[in-house]
This record gives C-alpha cells, structure tokens and sequence, in this order.
C-alpha cells in the first residue's frame, strides 16, 4: 500500500481510486445490537452500489464487519475515537462540546483513553487485508485547545506506525487548524474538499450530507464537490472520496441521522440507485406509482438462519401491490406477525409499520431484520385492514429446538417513540414507578459553574458523597442547572459539601436563562443544607445557585409541583 501525491492510492504498484461511503454500524430497531450477517448485508449493500471503499466512521466497527470487507475485496479506512463533532462550547456537556478537555487535570486521562484505544485497534485489525488507511481521529479540530490536539494526534499518529508501518495513517477530517498536515495524507470532510494539496495526498473522507426520507431523488449529492465533478476534476493527489454517509443512523440530531443512501431498515434510497448506474452501469427499477392497494406480499433475503444464537438473521421485506401484483407507492399500516414457530422482531413476535412514524411504510415498502434463539420453523404473516396478505416460512437450525408451550417465549416490546419531553413529564408526574421513588429533575441533567465545570455533574449526580468546588480565585461562585424542559417546581434542596461559613447560598430559578428569580431559602442552623420552597406557579427551565468564595455543593435536587 502507497499513497502519492501524482497517481493517488496504489495498491501492488496499481492506481486504484477509493470511491465509497461513511458507514455507522447499527441497524433499525436493533440499535449496536446488529448480527454478522446484518454486517454482510451492508458491506454487500455498499458492494453492490459499485463502491471499492468504506470508512467506519467514527469508531472500530465489529469484527464481523471487517471480515465481510475481506471476504467482498471491500478497502476500509478503520478510525480511532478522537473526534469533535460541530463545535467547541465550553460549558456544554452536549454532542458539540470542545473535543478536547477544557481542564487541564483531566487531559492525562484524556489522552491514555485515546492512546490505549488505538493501541487495540490497531492490535485487533491490523492483519486484516481489506485495511488500507488507518485514520486516529475526526474532526479534531473543534476545540480550544488546538495545539494540544495537534500533539495528541501526533502522539496516535507515531503509535499507529510503531504497531503497524505497512499503512499509511490520517487524522481523518483534519480540514482546519493544520491537522491535514500531521501523518501520511490529508483528509478532508465538507469544505475541505476545495483544499488543494499538491506535493501531498489527500483524499475527501466526506462529502454531500443530504437529509431525506426514503426514496428521495434520484442523484449524488455532491455537497462541495459539486463545481469540480459538474467540470469533470479528478486532482492527481486525491486518494478517493466518501459519501456522507452510507446508512441512515440512530441520532439525536434526527435529520442529521436521515443521510444515509440506504435507509435505516436497509432499503436503498433513490440515491443508491443513482450510484450503482453510474458505477456499474445498472439502469434503475421503474419506481412504484400509486395506485388501487389489494394485497401485500413478503419477501426475504434468504429462508434460513443459521445458526439461530444471534449471529445470523433474514431481511424480511413487505411490499404493496395491486391485483396484478405490481408494487405500488401506496402507504398503508402493515403488521408482520409470527403466526408460529420461533424468532422474533426487535418489537418482539410482531411489528407494525405506520405511515409517518418512525417504524414507516414509505413508497409501497417496508423492511425489518427478523432473528431467532431457537431451532424450528417459523411461519410470519403479513396483514394490512382490507387486502391479501402473505406469509412466508423461515427455517431456523443449529441451536436447541423449540417447542411450543414449553420453550421460553419472546416478550412484546411495543415501541414507543423516544420523546424527552414527554419522559421529563412523566418523570415529573410519578417518579421513578419501579423504585417509588419521586423525580428529582436535577439528577445527571446538564450543568455548569464559574469555575470547576468538569466537576459540576458531581452536584447533581445522585451521590452525596462526591461534591463540586469551585477554584481558590473563584471570587463569585455559582452553579446552575440545565432541566432541559420548563417544569411547575416545588421546592429546592441543597447540600454542602460540608458545611457553609459566612452568608447562606442564594436560589435563583429562571425560563430562559436570562432573567432570574430569587427565592427565599431557609438554612439548617448546621450550615450543612437549605431548602428553597417556590411560590405556587413557579416555572422554570434553569436553576442557580450563587454562593461564598469557598463553598461547595454536595447534592442538588429540585422537586416538581405534582411530586410530594
């Protein structure tokens, strides 16, 4: 393996332009949870597309995944988990974060994390053929601390040829701050891409990050690459090119989790189709038109699991079509149940597909993996309100057999959609039901302080033993507590760590983290504790606490108005 500068990646002395995708690892419903066989299915998946190149963005992919890239003659970029992602805030303990730490005691930490876990990435893969870059990081640039970041990628980077020094190694996404120059080759996300690297190879590890709901439209995407591929460019030093992204992927930025050309159920988009065209000269389907619903019909990748332990599973496909039996576009509420036998859905022995939720049948088409424990036969049949349906027979061996009655059943687990709001109500409302215990809303939530920000979560992390200080030149001390949502409070507890000499803590709440209310505390005559009881009414998103120099937190905890 070679990377140049003149003719790009050689790989045996042959040029070979990497064209492929970023790939997250897990799958609908069953989240990290994904079968080597659902790691084939997507290496295949990009295969078929006609790419040669896959990087795992942004962390180690399994090693049932890197044996389906040996076995397909698939290249992959394997990455290490340094990465920032979006921004740098400094007192934000969210995705966009700084990625480097903003104090000073937690960077040895910081950087053996980083170094052991390159270490056995390197250790784990390295003689897996179908490697062919090894990038340490992404995005490393987004943070306050850049020259700190630069050495620690230095440091990975030096690692990395120690363990390895048959491939060349990156800082992946290095487009800022002087980070494309550390290692073997530059490697760009979004705007990098118009950074010319003459005299050093480079290549776009991503680019495009079109958001969409399948099927979307027929077309690349190009991003920032538009002009140089619209005028035919291909610059002599690029090493290849990554499609942000592969797959659709589990997000809390949820139209950040949509650009994926295959979605999360692992249906392509339009997209996909588009590549496959241009790469492998593969004209499209003719894409279903709505019409007149009268049957559904279903469908597997293949009839067998084998072993039924968890490792293999079938792609159960469920389509819409009319009398004739053509595919339609019609959306229509689908439920696949398993009518007997073993094996089971992530939702359990059935599964629902409803138009316009997040387990959706868009464009006529639906798709789940389906996977058992038991050896047997299973029959799943498909049912919407009004039409035909379908069923189809999976046999599933090497494993104990089952027996209906006796074996142990596979409970429902009925998908509810993931609403924080919603969470914080009911938390607010009844507590914890399982313990009896009532919501403290101050528990593990975001948090900061004047000074000390990487302790503030020890104020409100449930444990009274560990405690937040504030630094011996912090003159106005404070802390404060994001709810995340606006909640009807009760009151305000809050131990020291300690006791409290001099003035007592005051209590401020506030809706918009701009205007603050004080409320009246009582103090313990011990000084180890206060309680803040708000008037009736009060809401509040951010809670504040200001203190004397040299008075700690031990706990927080901020009641809601329906708990007791």
């Amino acid at each position: 393996l070679e990377v140049t500068a003149d003719r790009g990646m050689l790989i045996n002395g042959k040029p070979v332009y990497l064209q492929g995708a970023n790939v997250h690892q897990d799958h609908a419903g069953w989240g990290d949870a994904v079968t080597d066989a659902g790691a084939r299915r997507d290496v295949r998946l990009m295969k078929n597309a006609g790419f040669n190149f896959i990087r795992g963005s942004h962390y180690p992919h399994s090693q049932a995944f890197l044996d389906a890239c040996d076995r397909e003659g698939m290249c992959m970029l394997n990455e290490g988990v340094f990465w920032g992602m979006g921004g740098f805030k400094e007192h934000d303990r969210y995705w966009n974060c700084d990625a480097y730490p903003a104090e000073k005691k937690d960077r040895i930490a910081f950087e053996e994390s980083c170094m052991r876990q390159v270490r056995e990435m390197v250790l784990q893969f390295r003689n897996h053929p179908s490697i062919v870059i090894w990038s340490i990081s992404n995005e490393p640039f987004f943070t306050r601390h850049a020259p700190e970041a630069r050495a620690l990628c230095n440091r990975l980077i030096t690692l990395v040829k120690e363990l390895d020094p048959t491939r060349p190694v990156c800082a992946g996404g290095g487009q800022r701050g002087n980070f494309d120059k550390l290692g073997d080759m530059a490697a760009f996300n979004g705007d990098g891409s118009h950074v010319k690297t003459p005299g050093r190879p480079s290549m776009v590890t991503e680019y495009g990050s079109v958001s969409c709901r399948r099927p979307g439209v027929y077309a690349p995407g190009w991003g920032d690459m538009k002009k140089d591929k619209e005028a035919g460019i291909r610059y002599p030093w690029r090493v290849g090119e990554a499609v942000w992204c592969g797959f659709d992927h589990g997000s809390i930025w949820p139209s950040g989790g949509r650009m994926g050309i295959v979605d999360y159920f692992r249906i392509p988009k339009r997209a996909w189709y588009w590549y496959r065209n241009a790469l492998r000269n593969i004209p499209p389907p003719e894409w279903p038109v709505e019409g007149t619903p009268a049957q559904v019909k279903l469908s597997a990748d293949k009839k067998v699991i084998n072993p039924a332990d968890g490792t293999d599973d079938v792609h159960v496909t469920v389509k819409v079509a009319d009398a004739a039996g053509r595919q339609i576009s019609n959306a229509v509420p689908v439920t696949l149940t398993v009518e007997s036998g073993p094996g089971e859905f992530p939702t359990g022995k059935s599964i629902t597909f409803t138009p316009g939720t997040d387990i959706d049948l868009i464009d006529g088409c639906a798709a789940i993996e389906f996977r058992s424990y038991y050896a047997g036969k299973t029959v799943i049949r498909a049912s919407s309100p009004g039409l035909k349906g379908d069923s189809l027979q999976i046999v599933c061996r090497n494993a104990p057999a089952y027996v209906a009655g006796r074996s142990a059943e596979t409970r429902e687990r009925p998908y509810k959609r993931f609403s924080a709001k919603e969470r914080d109500i009911q938390l607010a409302r009844y507590g914890r039901p399982e313990s009896g215990e009532k919501a403290n809303l101050a528990v593990l939530r975001p948090c900061s302080a004047s000074s000390g920000f990487q302790e503030a979560m020890k104020a409100s992390d449930g444990d009274d033993v560990s405690a937040w200080h504030p630094s011996e030149e912090d003159k106005a001390p404070w802390w404060q507590l994001d709810m995340e949502f606006e909640f009807r409070l009760d009151r305000v507890e809050v131990k020291a760590a300690g006791s409290w000499k001099g003035p007592a803590p005051a209590v401020q709440v506030s809706r918009d983290g701009n205007s603050w209310k004080d409320i009246k505390a009582v103090l313990r005559k011990d000084g180890t504790e206060l309680t803040a009881m708000c008037p009736e009414g009060t809401g509040a998103r951010y809670v504040r606490i200001r203190l004397s120099p040299g008075q700690g937190i031990a706990e927080v905890a901020v009641w809601p108005a329906d708990a007791s």
